[in-house]
């Protein structure tokens, strides 16, 4: 009897074992494609902005900019960092330089150092409402952007001030981020 008790167990144990499952997982869409890296894309953006001086007293400015990824490198980090001349045109045809960027991508953020000032810009997973703190790298109050919820599919929006004191300041900034955009690469050479 008790040869076959071990037989049975030897028996189970290898059924156990021979056994083999798969799980199908389907690979998580982190929404890396919100801010594509790679040399040569480019990107030119609208911008609207009003300047209130009082009541019924403002000055309403449209202009473009026009972001370029020149080159990359690799940083101390081991991460690949790429630098981005960033011009500006009130007419899209005459462009002149207004500064240059990094963006570095540190596993889930994307942080954009402009003038030796690192901002996390845009953190992934993608996803509605999210909130992080933008400065974790610089020695500044913590500031909040967040995911708001857009009307389209494909599209976030990123919410990096709302304050006013409903009488002499009024600060909104944010920036549209969308999916599948056809990033151009640019031919022109540096």
């Amino acid at each position: 009897m008790r040869f076959h008790l071990q037989q049975l167990i030897l028996f189970f144990v290898l059924i156990l074992f021979s056994c083999q499952s798969e799980i199908e997982t389907e690979p998580m869409d982190f929404g890396y494609d919100y801010q594509p890296m790679e040399v040569r894309l480019f990107w030119v953006y609208e911008v609207d902005q009003t300047i209130y001086f009082g009541e019924n007293d403002s000055e309403k400015t449209t202009y473009f900019y026009q972001d370029i990824i020149r080159t990359s490198n690799i940083n101390t980090e081991n991460e690949q960092v790429f630098i981005v001349n960033r011009s500006k045109s009130a007419d899209k045809n005459n462009w002149a330089k207004e500064i240059e960027y990094t963006l570095t991508r540190r596993d889930f953020p994307v942080v954009r150092t402009s003038q030796n000032h690192p901002l996390i810009t845009i953190v992934f997973p993608v996803k509605a409402r999210s909130v992080w703190n933008s400065n974790p790298y610089r020695d500044a109050p913590i500031e909040e952007f967040e995911y708001a919820d857009t009307c389209l599919a494909d599209q976030y929006l990123v919410r990096q001030e709302e304050s006013t004191d409903e009488v002499t300041y009024f600060d909104h900034r944010y920036q549209l981020y969308n999916r599948g955009l056809d990033y151009l690469k640019n031919i022109m050479k540096y």
